[in-house]
């Protein structure tokens, strides 16, 4: 990896945002000189949900992920030596356990990082699926070990077990009878750990259903209660501004009758100077009067 260029951040990238990462870090290694792997990181396929789930599950819990390298490892030695009639079945099965075991808890981890990032649509069976794959494919494991898968990979079938059968043919052959040869194979149904983990999956997928709905109603309610609210509001601000403008009515009406009181008391004022004018006349014409009666007799 060029110095500078975090290739590994585009692992951590959610399915949505990773070719945006994808061509930031390609025109990154592309400005570093670094040609070959600009065309590398240009190359690399959006994620499945599925696959971004198994990488993160590795990422965000390397014990397990090393965990399952381990017991698959162990496990594939102990089939070796089963082979060659070297070992005893019970380890097998012990084993294998233990590897259902890891990848229970693997695949809980998937799922439950999916849904705390809001991926909802996880297909767990795929998943569960994957890590079997992985299990059985060293070159998937290596990269699994650090959360860099790039494809999904398929659960492993008959091929895995021809995989393991030594060179030359040296192979100690099964005991057998030809009645049993001709019974019918029973279908190896799906490991029980998987089956518990789809199911309490579905049971997760149902409550988060239903705490949705409950989520949704209350949300109505409190969309209903704020409508209610806002109703109670505008009626108090429209019966506000009534009051406001009776109350300015009547300031005003109160203001004019102060003026025409004020009017009518200077009037009145006038009136009684008139008054007392006229009255200090007529006192002294009367006055005059007497003075002039006097004077004749």
């Amino acid at each position: 990896m060029a110095k500078g260029i975090d290739e590994d951040s585009l692992f951590d990238a959610p399915p949505e945002s990773f070719v945006a990462r994808r061509d930031a870090l390609a025109k990154e290694a592309l400005a570093a000189g670094e040609k070959k792997l600009a065309a590398e990181i240009r190359g690399r396929r959006k994620p499945t949900l599925v696959l971004w789930a198994a990488n993160q599950a590795a990422r965000r819990n390397p014990d397990g992920a090393r965990e399952l390298i381990e017991v698959s490892e162990e496990l594939e030695r102990a089939q070796r030596s089963a082979l060659r009639g070297r070992g005893p079945g019970g380890d097998l099965r012990e084993i294998g356990r233990r590897r259902e075991e890891t990848i229970g808890r693997l695949l809980r981890a998937g799922g439950q990082i999916a849904r705390e990032a809001g991926k909802k649509g996880v297909d767990m069976t795929r998943l569960a699926g994957i890590l079997h794959g992985i299990s059985a494919d060293p070159q998937a494991r290596r990269a699994f070990a650090i959360g860099r898968l790039i494809d999904e990979v398929a659960p492993p079938g008959f091929d895995a077990v021809l995989g393991l059968l030594p060179a030359g043919g040296n192979v100690v052959p099964l005991r057998h009878s030809p009645t049993r040869d001709r019974t019918p194979r029973k279908t190896v149904s799906p490991p029980a750990v998987e089956r518990r983990a789809v199911k309490d999956d579905q049971a997760r997928r149902a409550d988060e259903r239903a705490r949705a709905r409950n989520e949704r109603q209350q949300l109505r309610e409190e969309r209903e209660r704020r409508k209610q609210d806002r109703a109670a509001a505008a009626r108090a601000a429209r019966e506000a501004e009534a009051a406001r403008r009776r109350a300015e009515k009547l300031e005003r009406e109160a203001a004019g009758a102060e003026k025409a009181a004020a009017d009518a008391v200077e009037a009145a004022k006038g009136r009684r100077a008139k008054a007392v004018e006229a009255r200090r006349a007529a006192d002294d014409a009367a006055a005059t009067a007497e003075s002039a009666r006097r004077s004749i007799d």
